[in-house]
């Protein structure tokens, strides 16, 4: 805001010192000085109003404008100051969240997997028998990844002792929103369910907000879903009760291991007292 000249200008004070005039406006020092017969007399600007009147109409349209203007830049410093701080308030939150995450996470097991899945950038991914019955899965064609993995999810319960728990069953859901899950990982889970009677938590964790496929996101430009990203868009079905309970978390494809660390943190403050990961198959680069 400008440094505007005042000098000069007539003031009646109305606490009894009469009138006076002007000298100096320092808005940077916030006084202003005014002349009284042959007495000077300094007088903080923001109190200014309150001890003054302007006779002049036109000059007291000038004040006027000037208090206006500076109010006007005081609020707008202020809301700048508080939307900064929000800003810090938020940042530290979300970084008091991200160190809580990962403290969770040490809980989380090693997931089990059973079998190697090339990506798009390998070169078997186009010949590989596993992958190629994986990729069909994800496109409704089941049975023949059930075929391959069902006897094998089996087996390794059976030689884990988990089949004579009392285990709730759920699964990993797709990138999109969604409240029920219908995949390959539910058709496995059901006939776990049918042969063990294991408990059905098919839609214990469900998708709140989508993310980006990570089998895409990548090629397109887009950063991967990382683990804080990844418990954000999951959330645990409030209609379930899982406090004490070991739950079976099964997904079609571990890369990273983010997500079914995600859902099994999530799980765990849900008040789970195992969560038990595996993945039919595990991203590989190699040969």
């Amino acid at each position: 805001m400008k440094n505007n000249n005042f000098n000069g200008i007539t003031v009646q004070h109305t606490k009894g010192l009469g009138k006076g005039v002007v000298q100096s406006f320092d808005a940077e020092k916030g006084y202003v000085y005014i002349k009284f017969d042959d007495d000077n007399k300094i007088f903080k600007i923001n109190t200014f109003l309150d001890y003054f009147e302007i006779p002049d109409k036109k000059e007291k349209q000038v004040i006027l404008d000037y208090f206006n203007e500076k109010r006007l830049e005081e609020e707008k410093a202020q809301r700048i100051e508080a939307e900064r701080i929000a800003i810090i308030k938020e940042q530290r939150a979300k970084e008091r969240e991200k160190q809580k995450n990962f403290q969770d996470a040490r809980k989380c097991e090693t997931p089990k997997t059973f079998e190697s899945y090339y990506p798009a950038s390998h070169p078997k991914h186009n010949t590989d028998y596993v992958t190629n019955i994986l990729l069909d899965a994800k496109n409704g064609l089941y049975q023949d990844a059930m075929n391959e993995f069902y006897p094998l999810v089996k087996e390794w319960l059976i030689s884990q002792g988990l089949t004579d728990l009392d285990i709730v069953v759920s699964v990993i859901p797709g990138h999109k929103k969604c409240t029920e899950n219908n995949s390959f990982t539910s058709a496995l889970a059901k006939e776990l369910i049918k042969e063990f009677g294991f408990i059905d938590g098919i839609n214990l964790v469900l998708r709140k907000t989508t993310v980006d496929k990570k089998s895409t996101a990548k090629s397109e430009g887009k950063e991967r879903p990382r683990f804080s990203a990844d418990i954000e868009s999951l959330m645990i079905n409030p209609e379930d009760n899982i406090d004490g309970k070991t739950i079976l978390l099964i997904d079609d494809i571990k890369t990273t291991g983010s997500v079914l660390c995600a859902a099994g943190v999530l799980l765990y403050r849900k008040g789970a007292e195992r969560v038990v990961p595996i993945a039919m198959g595990e991203t590989t680069y190699d040969d």
